[in-house]
This record gives structure tokens, sequence and C-alpha cells, in this order.
């Protein structure tokens, strides 16, 4: 409970809270490459709930960093009336990286906007009862994993200009 109010009360830069933090060096390494490349394209970290940030573009949430024990996920919100991901995502060879990694809905929040999920179609199929904060939800483990990932940031980015 400490580090909740402790965090509700500071909204941690995310740099400050790893840099501080007992985490890993290669994932205390990632997660500041990464919210650097955040910040140098217009998509600074912000903090929104214990141990998570989100990142958006021009106002608009794309994604969030989360901390979850001793490992770290990025999530991904996709457009329900985007037509080009799925071509988007098999000419980048990345539908199979989605297929596998739709976050669930487990009733998060079952007074709020996440449940009971959202239906979602993608590569023709239809992928039910996802959660609505973060549709996809990858667990970062290599650095080729995260440039992967990182395309679909850069598509999110094109798809708002």
């Amino acid at each position: 409970m400490r580090l909740k109010n402790e965090q509700y009360k500071s909204r941690p830069k995310i740099e400050k809270f790893i840099s501080e933090g007992e985490f890993d060096n290669e994932i205390k390494t990632s997660i500041l490459d990464f919210a650097s490349h955040l910040r140098a394209n217009k998509m600074s970290p912000q903090w929104a709930s214990v141990n998570t940030w989100k990142f958006l573009y021009k106002g608009k949430r794309i994604g969030y960093i989360r901390l979850i024990e001793a490992d770290w996920y990025l999530g991904y919100i996709i457009k329900s009336d985007d037509v080009k991901f799925d071509n988007y995502a098999e000419i980048e060879n990345l539908s199979e990286l989605i297929c596998n990694n739709f976050n669930y809905c487990d009733n998060c929040a079952p007074t709020g906007h996440c449940a009971p999920g959202q239906d979602i179609k993608f590569m023709n199929g239809n992928f039910k009862n996802v959660c609505w904060n973060d549709n996809l939800r990858f667990k970062i483990q290599n650095s080729f994993e995260l440039e992967r990932i990182k395309k679909l940031y850069e598509y999110s980015v094109k798809s708002i200009e």
C-alpha cells in the first residue's frame, strides 16, 4: 500500500523511477532506452497508475509501459475502425506476434469502461473479450522483439498524422 500511496502523490517520471529502483540491469537499460525513444518521437511517457506509464501522440493514447513484478510489458491499442492495420501487420511480419499477444479482459474494472471487454477483428479472426485498456500486451524479453513492437507504435503515429 505504501508504494501505491507514494506513486499517487509523486507521479514519478519513468526514468527516475527505473533509475532508483532495484531492477535487473538489462531491464533497466531497455526501459530507459525505450523511454528515450518515446521522448525523441514526441510520445513522452506519463504516469498513469501504480507501475504504469501511458504514452500519447498528439493527445491520442497509443500505449502503456507496465511493470508487473520483475518484468516489463508494453500495451498497444488497436483502432477498431482501421482497415489498413491488417495489411501493415502482414507486410511487417507482425501478424503472429499480434495474434499471440491479445490481452483478454478479466474484469479489471468491473464498474468501469473495461468490463466486459470488446471484440476485435484481425486477420480474418474475431478475438472476443479483449481488454479495452491495452488490446495487446507484450512481455519484453529481448531487444529484437522490442524493435518489432516499436513498428506498431510507428504505425500508430503515422495513422494519427
